[in-house]
Protein backbone atom coordinates (compact mmCIF):
# COMPACT_ATOMS: atom_id res chain seq x y z
CA UNK A 1 0.00 0.00 0.00
CA UNK A 2 0.98 3.52 -0.47
CA UNK A 3 1.49 5.97 2.34
CA UNK A 4 -1.16 7.74 1.08
CA UNK A 5 -3.76 5.24 0.84
CA UNK A 6 -3.08 3.58 4.37
CA UNK A 7 -3.38 7.39 5.91
CA UNK A 8 -6.88 7.25 4.50
CA UNK A 9 -7.66 4.23 5.90
CA UNK A 10 -6.68 4.81 9.13
CA UNK A 11 -8.03 8.73 9.63
CA UNK A 12 -8.65 9.03 13.58
CA UNK A 13 -12.64 8.94 13.97
CA UNK A 14 -13.88 11.75 15.62
CA UNK A 15 -17.68 11.79 16.83
CA UNK A 16 -19.50 15.45 18.11
CA UNK A 17 -22.93 15.35 20.08
CA UNK A 18 -24.91 18.35 19.75
CA UNK A 19 -26.66 21.12 18.07
CA UNK A 20 -26.81 25.07 18.04
CA UNK A 21 -24.31 27.41 16.33
CA UNK A 22 -21.43 25.67 18.64
CA UNK A 23 -21.55 22.37 16.62
CA UNK A 24 -21.75 23.97 13.34
CA UNK A 25 -18.61 25.95 14.21
CA UNK A 26 -16.42 23.31 15.17
CA UNK A 27 -17.76 20.69 12.32
CA UNK A 28 -16.45 23.75 10.07
CA UNK A 29 -12.65 23.32 11.90
CA UNK A 30 -12.82 19.66 11.74
CA UNK A 31 -13.31 18.97 8.07
CA UNK A 32 -10.20 21.06 7.52
CA UNK A 33 -7.98 18.25 9.32
CA UNK A 34 -7.59 14.52 7.87
CA UNK A 35 -10.21 13.08 9.90
CA UNK A 36 -13.80 11.09 9.91
CA UNK A 37 -16.15 12.77 11.34
CA UNK A 38 -19.21 11.85 12.34
CA UNK A 39 -22.02 14.48 13.88
CA UNK A 40 -25.13 13.32 15.94
CA UNK A 41 -27.53 16.41 15.92
CA UNK A 42 -29.61 16.95 18.54
CA UNK A 43 -33.39 18.16 16.46
CA UNK A 44 -35.28 19.36 19.22
CA UNK A 45 -35.98 23.21 18.28
CA UNK A 46 -39.31 24.08 18.64
CA UNK A 47 -39.31 28.28 17.12
CA UNK A 48 -38.81 29.92 14.27
CA UNK A 49 -38.78 27.77 10.56
CA UNK A 50 -37.97 24.61 12.04
CA UNK A 51 -40.86 24.96 14.82
CA UNK A 52 -43.43 25.57 12.14
CA UNK A 53 -42.09 22.90 9.89
CA UNK A 54 -41.93 20.73 13.20
CA UNK A 55 -45.78 21.58 14.07
CA UNK A 56 -47.27 22.37 10.53
CA UNK A 57 -45.52 19.17 8.37
CA UNK A 58 -45.12 17.02 11.49
CA UNK A 59 -41.74 16.52 10.55
CA UNK A 60 -38.05 16.93 12.32
CA UNK A 61 -37.11 19.67 12.90
CA UNK A 62 -34.36 20.64 10.37
CA UNK A 63 -32.60 23.96 11.43
CA UNK A 64 -29.40 22.23 13.30
CA UNK A 65 -29.24 19.80 10.63
CA UNK A 66 -28.87 22.35 7.79
CA UNK A 67 -26.43 23.99 9.73
CA UNK A 68 -24.25 20.56 10.26
CA UNK A 69 -24.70 20.00 6.66
CA UNK A 70 -23.61 23.41 5.63
CA UNK A 71 -20.47 23.24 7.76
CA UNK A 72 -19.86 20.05 6.38
CA UNK A 73 -20.34 20.72 3.04
CA UNK A 74 -17.10 20.70 0.26
CA UNK A 75 -18.73 23.64 -1.20
CA UNK A 76 -19.54 26.02 1.58
CA UNK A 77 -19.57 29.50 1.26
CA UNK A 78 -21.86 29.92 -1.78
CA UNK A 79 -24.04 26.96 -0.36
CA UNK A 80 -24.37 28.91 3.17
CA UNK A 81 -25.81 31.73 1.79
CA UNK A 82 -28.11 29.82 -0.39
CA UNK A 83 -29.45 27.40 2.54
CA UNK A 84 -29.64 30.64 5.21
CA UNK A 85 -31.39 32.54 3.12
CA UNK A 86 -34.46 33.54 4.99
CA UNK A 87 -37.69 34.87 2.86
CA UNK A 88 -38.87 38.28 3.79
CA UNK A 89 -42.01 38.23 2.09
CA UNK A 90 -44.91 35.77 1.58
CA UNK A 91 -48.00 34.34 2.79
CA UNK A 92 -46.41 31.65 4.61
CA UNK A 93 -42.78 31.78 3.13
CA UNK A 94 -41.62 34.56 5.61
CA UNK A 95 -39.46 33.64 8.03
CA UNK A 96 -38.61 30.73 6.56
CA UNK A 97 -35.13 29.68 4.88
CA UNK A 98 -34.38 28.38 2.29
CA UNK A 99 -31.93 25.07 3.83
CA UNK A 100 -35.16 24.44 5.49
CA UNK A 101 -37.65 24.14 2.82
CA UNK A 102 -35.04 22.18 0.88
CA UNK A 103 -35.00 19.51 4.05
CA UNK A 104 -38.77 19.71 4.03
CA UNK A 105 -39.12 19.15 0.58
CA UNK A 106 -36.65 16.34 0.55
CA UNK A 107 -38.10 14.24 3.15
CA UNK A 108 -41.06 14.08 0.97
CA UNK A 109 -39.75 13.36 -2.06
CA UNK A 110 -37.44 10.44 -0.60
CA UNK A 111 -40.71 9.19 1.93
CA UNK A 112 -38.03 10.00 5.36
CA UNK A 113 -36.28 12.68 6.68
CA UNK A 114 -33.27 10.28 7.29
CA UNK A 115 -33.41 9.58 3.56
CA UNK A 116 -33.59 12.98 2.51
CA UNK A 117 -30.81 14.12 4.92
CA UNK A 118 -28.47 11.52 3.33
CA UNK A 119 -29.40 12.47 -0.69
CA UNK A 120 -28.53 16.26 0.36
CA UNK A 121 -25.38 15.14 2.14
CA UNK A 122 -24.38 13.00 -1.23
CA UNK A 123 -25.42 16.24 -3.05
CA UNK A 124 -23.57 18.64 -1.17
CA UNK A 125 -20.16 16.83 -0.80
CA UNK A 126 -20.90 16.56 2.89
CA UNK A 127 -17.36 15.19 4.36
CA UNK A 128 -18.50 12.95 6.80
CA UNK A 129 -21.93 11.69 8.60
CA UNK A 130 -24.64 12.95 9.75
CA UNK A 131 -27.20 11.45 12.06
CA UNK A 132 -30.51 13.19 13.98
CA UNK A 133 -31.12 12.61 17.12
CA UNK A 134 -34.43 13.80 19.42
CA UNK A 135 -34.50 15.02 23.00
CA UNK A 136 -35.78 13.11 25.48
CA UNK A 137 -39.26 12.71 24.86
CA UNK A 138 -39.07 13.61 21.15
CA UNK A 139 -37.00 10.32 19.41
CA UNK A 140 -36.55 10.30 15.74
CA UNK A 141 -36.33 6.47 13.99
CA UNK A 142 -36.55 6.55 10.03
CA UNK A 143 -38.16 10.14 10.10
CA UNK A 144 -40.88 9.64 12.30
CA UNK A 145 -41.32 11.53 15.35
CA UNK A 146 -42.91 9.74 18.70
CA UNK A 147 -42.52 10.02 21.88
CA UNK A 148 -40.89 7.88 24.89
CA UNK A 149 -42.71 6.62 27.54
CA UNK A 150 -41.08 5.73 30.99
CA UNK A 151 -39.02 2.66 29.99
CA UNK A 152 -37.59 3.75 27.17
CA UNK A 153 -39.77 2.94 24.49
CA UNK A 154 -41.36 4.69 21.63
CA UNK A 155 -44.77 5.26 21.10
CA UNK A 156 -45.98 6.21 17.71
CA UNK A 157 -48.57 7.77 16.72
CA UNK A 158 -51.18 5.07 16.42
CA UNK A 159 -50.16 4.35 19.92
CA UNK A 160 -48.42 1.24 19.21
CA UNK A 161 -44.64 1.22 21.64
CA UNK A 162 -40.97 -0.83 20.82
CA UNK A 163 -37.94 -0.12 21.86
CA UNK A 164 -35.87 1.95 20.02
CA UNK A 165 -32.86 -0.81 20.41
CA UNK A 166 -35.03 -3.58 18.56
CA UNK A 167 -35.42 -1.30 15.36
CA UNK A 168 -32.99 0.69 14.89
CA UNK A 169 -29.16 -0.56 14.51
CA UNK A 170 -27.68 2.72 16.32
CA UNK A 171 -30.22 2.00 19.80
CA UNK A 172 -31.41 5.16 21.60
CA UNK A 173 -32.62 7.62 19.29
CA UNK A 174 -29.99 8.06 16.60
CA UNK A 175 -31.22 7.52 13.50
CA UNK A 176 -28.81 7.20 10.56
CA UNK A 177 -28.81 10.19 8.04
CA UNK A 178 -24.91 9.47 6.83
CA UNK A 179 -23.52 11.23 4.01
CA UNK A 180 -19.78 10.01 2.17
Amino acid sequence: MTPSLDHEKYKPRIVVIGGGTGLSVMLRGLKQKPVDITAIVTVADDGGSSGRLRSELEMVPPGDIRNVLTALSDVEPLLTKLLEYRFEKGNGLAGHSLGNLMLATMRDITGDFVTGVRELSRVFAVRGRVFACGGPSDCTEGGNAGRLDRRGRIEDSDGRRRHPARHDRAGGCFSAAGGA
